[in-house]
């Protein structure tokens, strides 16, 4: 079985920290709509980051914030995630 992996970088998609209220008077950065079409292209992904007081870091959790905040059809896409040591 072959697939096709896309490796990413946050740094390449800044996001100011996650704010409902800036959300619904703006609507999501652009940024978040880019990195939410690209997640949603794929069948899965995997999220690799560094451990953070036992959790994932703050970058990530903003990022997805973000991303996750509207549901759409997301319901297809799996998610595995993996601590990084």
């Amino acid at each position: 079985m072959g697939g096709e992996v896309s490796v990413i970088d946050l740094k390449d998609y800044p996001l100011p920290l996650f704010d409902q209220d800036l959300e619904q008077v703006q609507g999501p950065p652009k940024n978040a709509m880019k990195l939410k079409e690209l997640f949603l292209s794929h069948q899965g992904f995997i999220l690799a980051c560094p451990e953070y007081n036992s959790s994932i870091t703050p970058l990530l959790k903003n990022t997805i914030d973000w991303v996750s905040n509207r549901r759409e059809s997301a319901a297809d896409c799996q998610v595995a995630r993996r601590k990084a040591n």
